[in-house]
């Protein structure tokens, strides 16, 4: 069945990625897997790496190996703004695996609670994930726990219930909406209690705070 569509951007720091229409977005956030439908209630939260899904239609996705980054859900439609976003068939896996045993033993060597240690931890989550999506298992991660109440345009993943690409996603449960892009992508601690997503201000500030990274 045809779902309605909306409008997604996906910027990295590079550029524009992606802008299209679509009836669907799966993606990964700080607390969990989200499923975005069309009038989803707005939201603002930090993504994982993943594999981030852009669902044309059953069988149209667009899919992209994504890093760390920021989604925003509003009412013009869903900004994506990530540090990577690569197609899964440009990904080198021998390439990732050196990236990996590079960040695993800059891990072994930073003291505790130092700004390497944590970059290098952020570095071996991403390279894991993007292991795992060019190796052919995919990105996608499993619901954290349902929205009480359910969020509206949320699609809840449900291994019993599964019956279309479209119904494999998860919610985000409500949180305080979490302010500084630029700082959590760069494994800093982000200021809470910003208020949501869409009515926080003109789509342009957000896009001045990509432009900033």
């Amino acid at each position: 069945m045809a779902r309605t569509k909306f409008k997604v951007e996906v910027l990295t720091p590079e550029g524009e990625v992606f802008n299209d229409e679509v009836e669907m977005v799966s993606t990964r956030t700080t607390v969990g897997s989200i499923g975005v439908l069309a009038n989803h209630q707005p939201l603002l939260g930090l993504l994982d790496p993943t594999e981030l899904r852009l669902y044309r239609s059953d069988s149209d996705i667009e899919r992209f190996a994504q890093g760390e980054g920021y989604l925003q859900v509003g009412r013009e439609g869903v900004l994506v703004l990530v540090e990577e976003a690569m197609p899964p068939d440009q990904l080198d896996v021998s390439e990732l695996q050196e990236k990996l045993r590079k960040a695993e033993q800059e891990l072994e060597q930073a003291d505790e609670d130092s700004e390497q240690r944590r970059r290098a931890l952020r570095d071996k989550r991403r390279w894991e994930a993007f292991l795992r999506i060019a190796e052919g298992s995919g990105g996608g991660a499993r619901c954290a726990r349902p929205c009480s109440p359910p969020a509206r345009g949320c699609g809840l993943r449900s291994r019993a219930r599964l019956r279309s690409p479209l119904a494999r996603a998860a919610p985000l449960s409500a949180r305080p909406v979490l302010r500084a892009p630029r700082a959590a992508l760069r494994g800093q601690a982000p200021r809470e209690g910003a208020p949501a997503a869409g009515g926080a201000g003109p789509r342009g500030e957000v896009l001045r705070l990509a432009r900033g990274w």
